[in-house]
């Protein structure tokens, strides 16, 4: 077999019709975005804007809520954008998934009010929350279930 010439590839066009398709950088599909590299910056930069917009929700209500009603917001708002098809982008590259984690150091941070500067791993400890390596989590559950027979036949 012959390894694919990929400058090849990139030059190909695809009609409609008599009309080309325009070539995007980026497709969205089930609600992540996948690059035509793989590298998931678009899916990470959207999901951070996304994310950011939270943070700065829990920092106005936190003063509103009890402590366990803003954890269980954490869980269904922040940490479930965060899981959503994290299988897929989560092995991206660490300087991509580095700003979703100082973004959930933050939310955490304004949750249990503590000072900026404030050791992140006595917080996630005192909170029994997961890091961001809740992704790596998802994608062992993944490999789990594949491996068990427990997720749907073509894994």
């Amino acid at each position: 077999m012959r390894p694919v010439n990929v400058e090849y590839l990139s030059n190909i066009q695809i009609r409609f019709g008599k009309k080309p398709m325009a070539r995007a950088r980026y497709v969205k599909f089930l609600g992540v975005l996948m690059d035509e590299h793989f590298t998931w910056k678009f899916h990470i930069s959207a999901l951070t804007k996304k994310l950011s917009r939270t943070t700065d929700f829990f920092f106005k209500i936190r003063h509103h809520l009890p402590l366990q009603i803003l954890k269980n917001l954490h869980y269904s708002i922040f940490s479930s954008f965060l899981r959503f098809g994290s299988s897929t982008w989560g092995l991206s590259y660490d300087t991509y998934i580095a700003p979703l984690f100082l973004l959930q150091k933050k939310v955490l941070r304004s949750i249990s009010f503590q000072p900026f500067f404030s050791s992140s791993t006595t917080i996630f400890h005192s909170l029994k929350i997961l890091k961001l390596n809740l992704i790596t989590h998802e994608i062992l559950k993944f490999v789990y279930k594949s491996l068990n027979g427990l997720s749907p036949s073509p894994f």
